[in-house]
This record gives C-alpha cells, structure tokens and sequence, in this order.
C-alpha cells in the first residue's frame, strides 16, 4: 500500500469512524425525510413540473429548457421521471433528497481520502445538518444532483490524479468522464468547477497519466457537444431571467451575507463553528512538525475550490449579468467545510463521537429552533395559500372570488388537486396590472367577500385599494414565499395593526407642524383647504420623522394615500420617498410617477403607495425618512388628506434566505 492510501487504513464494521458516519447518515437522513409527505413544492419546482409537461422531446428543449437558464440535465430527468412516476410532491423529491444524503457520504470519504477521518466526520456533520444542505436537498431543482456531481467528480479524480493503483485507473477515469459530463448537462457553475478541477489537475498530474487525462478531456468536450447550442443561447440572454430579470447583482458584502446564511444567522451556531475551527487551528499548530507535509496541497485546494468560483460568479454578476446567488454556491460549499477543518489532527474515538455528538446537536437544535426552517419550509407559496383558502371555503361554505397573483392557473390548480376543491381563481400578473387594472378586477367582484392570495411580490397599498371596496379585513396569513388576506364588505372585529397614524387635510395654514407663508392654499368646492402647487411651487411640505420613531422594525410596510387633482393631463408629479444620514446625506430614494397609481379614469384621483421598508438600508439607527411631493415639471395640481401610516409586514417573505428575527 504506497503513502497516499494509508490515510484509509482499515476498519471493522463497529469502528469509531463506521459508527460515527453511520450516526450522520442517521441523521442526513431524518432531516431530509422529516414529514416527507407534507413537503411542497416552491415556484421554481411547480415552474420545473409545468414546463415538463410537453409530448415531444424537441418541445421540452424548445419551450421548457432554452427559457429556463439552467442546462437541460434535470429538465430532461423530470421529463421522463414525472412520465414514469407522476407528479406528487414526494415523488418528484425523491431522487435529489436521496442525493443529498449520498452527498454527505461522498464529503466524508474525499475529506477522509484527503485528510483523515476526524476532519471527514467534522465536515459531513455540518454537510448532514445545516439549513443550506438540508433545504436544496428537499428542492427538486439542480443543487442537490448538482453538489453530488461535483462530489463524484472530485472523487474520482482524486483517485486518477493521486492514486498510484494501476489496475482501476481506468475505471476512475471513466468515472471522472462520466460524472465530470453529467455536471456540465446539471448547471452552468458545475461546468465552472469542472474546469477549476481540470486545471488543478495539470498542476499534480503524473506525466505517464498525461495523454489519458487530456483524452479523457476531451471526451467530456465530445458529450457536452449536443448542449452547446443551449449552453451559447443561455450565454447571449445573459443572467438569471435575463439581463433585466429578478436577480440583481451582488453587493461587496455578499460573502459575508452567505456565511451568517449557512450558519443559520445564530450567535451560537457561530460562535460554536469559531471555537472548533481554532481549535483544530491550535492543534495544527502544536503538532506542526510532525504534520504531513504532502496535506498542504489539499488544504491549498480546499479554499481555492471554495473561492474561485464565488470569485468569478461574482465579478462576472457586477459586470456582465447576475447568476450569484447562494444556491449556486452549494458545489463547492463542503470543500469550505473541508478547509476549514482540514486541520485537526486524528483525534481518540472518545473525543471524536464526543464532538460529532455536540456538532450534531447544536446544528440540529439552531435548524429547527432559532431559523424555524420546518415551520417555514413546510408552510410556504402555493401550497399555503390553497390550505389557507381551502379552510376559508370550508368554513363560509361560499365560493368567494380569489384573486391570485402569480404566475398562472397551473399553479394553483396543482393545489387544487391535491386539496379536491375548485377555488375561484382570478389570475393576474403584478408586472401587467397596475394600480388602476387592479382597482377595475376588484370592483369587477359581485360578492360580499374577496381573498386576495400572492405568491409573487405584491405591493400592500393593493390592499388598500381593495379596502376602497371591501373595508374589513377578516383574516390575514403571512409567510415564506406567499401572503393572503381575505376581505369581506361587513364588519370584522378583525383589529388592524397600524403602527402610527399622521393625517394633514390642510384644513389650517400650519401645515406638517409648521408654519409657512409661502404655502399656496386653495379652497375646494367643499370649502376644506387644499395643498396647491404651480409653477412656482416645485416642492411641497415635507413629512420628517427618524425612521425608527414611527417603526417597530424593518419588516414594517410604509403606507402614504392622499388625494390628487391636476388642472389637466399634462401633470406628472412625483412622489418622493427618501432616507438620508443624519448629515443630511442620501440613503435610499425612490421617486414614483403619480401617473402610474391612478386607480381610476376621472381626472381626480386616490392616490395609494406602500413600500416594504426591508429593502431599505437602514442599518443607521440615525437614518431620517421624507416624503414629499416633488413637482418636477412646474404643473399645476391640489393635494389633499395626506396620510403616512406603518404597519406590520411580513417578516417571513424571505426567512429562508434572510435573518428574520
């Protein structure tokens, strides 16, 4: 046996290290079947099932691949999975939960090839049970087949570099071709990472394994063929839905943004992570004569792996187009974990269990307690809302109209379906149907009651509109990935939560607290005062407040209303939104067109506005808000009854990604 392998020794069926990958398996397992009967499907799973619904193949890569941004390995498998299977949600999950748990095996064999078993079981624990692994792998999208892939990958090309056993050289090989293949066909940053790998292989490659690892190149090159048109069709729409699509690119703190992601936003998980990791530090460095010199390299390979393709992903998201987002760090997310434990020594079976035993617990006890990844994981989008309405259906025993803004009927009749109960669904989409189109379909209702179920973003000033026609809210549902909220024209001992309240009809000459002789006030018909603006009048009176006065945190929702006349058409105002330091320096500004919230045809208007203050920055707790009325274009126009009032918003909309307490 040369050098390389007896890092492997050899072990029994009841050692230290089967017992303790036995006890990860365990537990991979349980946290990825927990409940696997009531696991849903997200938007991008129900999205995925919906463009796999074609009879031919050249349809599925025409209209359901070439669209998507993603290669058409998946595509292609669910294609022919869901013809074989159907479409449960359990079925469908299957394979890549199955994946997820084959992915912490493989960690623990390339960090135990690498290294030893210590630093293998250290790195499979976490991989076994943090949020970021558990939850792709319960996703039937290309993450979980996409880290096994890449683990495979690296598995048999650690063999073919590093492996000195000619015998099975060539099955190595044909593995390295086979899984490297299979990455590039899974998602576009496994061909990136395939390429990492290969070239990091020039650099330790035998020069007797040369010609066949060039070969061997190439005949992954040679299998990819049939995808390049895809791959250069992907390539010229540019990133993740486009070059103008919802992704936006990454901020200079996305990094450490990703790692309180992965550690589950916890001051204990971190500080817990911190101490081990120093601790093999302490360790490393005790015993640095004595430590294995030719371990370096891994340790060198570990974090280049880890870095180069956020590196990469992430300049080239800056750019280009965006494609970084954390679900695309999940290749090469173990070998993070690899490095950074890749200093621990090989402990006493004791000490080990022990500290295996305590990573399982704290990553276990801060998954499911402090992110409350069950709850809202398993409560979430489509699903949800169908529960929600179902139960309101249930119990009014009427057929009230819902009005579902998402991305089409499919969606919510999957739930349908499954629930056995026909929903009145009006579907609209929030990028087609402004503030007036909405306010028609709303008033288009001939019922007493309305539900209004979102499972992509919808502004909360739309309910507000539709209080204009059905004033009680009865019921309101909030969470990961959806909101609902039924309506009824009748009173509700409902009791909303609106956090302050500041009115001004300009009934006096005081206007906002402050008195101002160059404020023009018009009398309106009903003898009340009314704001005026001219051409002389550009600016109008400001709403100061420190933000934190009047929020109780930053999942608040900011609501402004007022009413609107222009002397004509030509008036095209805006309303300004800003936050500012306490030295007067800008934050955050948006600036709405008051054309584009018009909720009816007359030349008067009620003018609705809300902003979800959670993509605010508001990191200063000195950070000062105003709103105005900026008249741009020196037209001529009254306002009136102005109101700025917070409420509570939904905390959960991004939980799974987002720190959320």
């Amino acid at each position: 046996m040369n050098r390389y392998n007896k890092t492997l020794g050899t072990s029994n069926f009841f050692s230290t290290d089967t017992i303790g990958i036995t006890l990860i398996l365990i537990v991979s397992f349980v946290l990825r079947f927990y409940h696997f009967n009531q696991i849903p499907f997200n938007s991008d799973e129900l999205s995925a099932i919906y463009r796999a619904r074609f009879d031919t193949f050249s349809e599925l890569i025409n209209k359901g691949v070439l669209i998507d941004g993603h290669p058409a390995g998946v595509q292609v498998f669910l294609y022919y999975w869901i013809k074989c299977f159907g479409t449960s949600e359990f079925v469908v999950k299957l394979p890549f939960m199955i994946m997820g748990v084959l992915s912490v095996y493989l960690t623990y064999r390339i960090a135990q090839k690498w290294f030893n078993s210590t630093v293998a079981l250290i790195a499979s624990a976490y991989v076994s049970t943090l949020q970021f692994t558990v939850m792709f792998s319960q996703i039937a999208r290309p993450y979980s087949s996409g880290l096994l892939l890449a683990l495979l990958t690296v598995w048999f090309w650690t063999n073919f570099i590093f492996n000195n056993d000619t015998k099975k050289i060539n099955c190595y090989l044909a593995g390295f071709i086979i899984s490297g293949a299979l990455s590039a066909y899974n998602h576009h940053f496994n061909l990136l990472f395939l390429l990492i790998v290969s070239i990091t292989g020039l650099f330790f490659i035998n020069k007797q394994k040369l010609k066949m690892y060039f070969l061997g190149g190439i005949a992954i090159f040679v299998l990819y063929i049939p995808h390049l048109h895809i791959f250069f069709y992907q390539l010229k729409v540019g990133g993740v839905g486009g070059k103008d699509g919802w992704l936006a690119a990454p901020e200079y703190s996305f990094i450490y943004e990703y790692l309180k992601f992965i550690f589950h936003y916890s001051k204990l998980e971190i500080i817990f992570t911190f101490i081990i990791t120093l601790a093999g530090i302490a360790l490393f460095l005790k015993s640095i004569k004595t430590f294995d010199k030719t371990k370096i390299k891994f340790i060198i390979i570990s974090f280049v792996w880890f870095l180069l393709p956020l590196i990469i992903g992430f300049y080239y998201s800056r750019m280009v187009a965006p494609v970084l987002q954390y679900s695309v760090m999940i290749f090469t997310f173990p070998f993070l974990l690899i490095g950074m434990f890749s200093f621990y020594p090989e402990l006493g079976k004791y000490l080990k269990i022990g500290l295996i035993s305590f990573i399982l617990f704290i990553n276990i006890y801060t998954l499911k307690i402090e992110r409350k990844y069950y709850k809202l994981f398993y409560h979430q989008g489509y699903r949800e809302c169908a529960w929600q309405i179902k139960e309101i259906y249930k119990q009014t025993h009427k057929n009230i109209p819902v009005l579902v803004n998402g991305y089409g009927d499919f969606f919510m009749g999957y739930y349908e379906k499954l629930y056995d109960t026909k929903f009145n669904c009006i579907h609209f989409n929030i990028d087609t149907v402004n503030a007036l189109k909405f306010n028609r379909l709303v008033k288009a209702q001939s019922s007493d009651e309305l539900i209004l179920a979102a499972v992509v973003g919808t502004p909360s000033y739309y309910c507000d509109i539709i209080k204009e026609t059905y004033p009680c809210l009865v019921k309101k549902s909030l969470g990961y990935g959806y909101e609902m909220f039924y309506f009824s024209k009748h009173d509700s001992n409902t009791p909303e939560q609106q956090i302050v309240y500041s009115c001004n009809d300009f009934k006096y000459k005081d206007h906002n607290g402050q008195s101002d002789s160059t404020v023009i006030l018009n009398k309106s018909i009903t003898y009340n005062y009314r704001y005026g603006f001219d051409k002389n009048k550009e600016y109008g009176p400001t709403f100061t407040t420190p933000i934190f006065k009047i929020i109780s945190n930053k999942y608040n929702n900011l609501h402004i209303s007022f009413n609107y006349y222009p002397k004509d058409t030509i008036a095209n105002p805006l309303l300004v939104i800003c936050t500012e330091d306490m030295h007067g320096k800008s934050i955050n500004w948006q600036g709405i067109p008051i054309k584009t919230l018009f909720t009816s045809d007359s030349l008067s208007q009620k003018i609705y506005y809300s902003v979800g203050l959670v993509n605010f920055n508001l990191k200063n707790k000195d950070t000062i808000l105003k709103i105005f009325i900026w008249n741009k274009d020196k037209n001529t126009f009254d306002i009136d009854d102005v109101n700025i009032w917070t409420e509570e918003g939904n905390r959960y909309v991004y939980s799974l990604y987002y720190d959320f307490k």
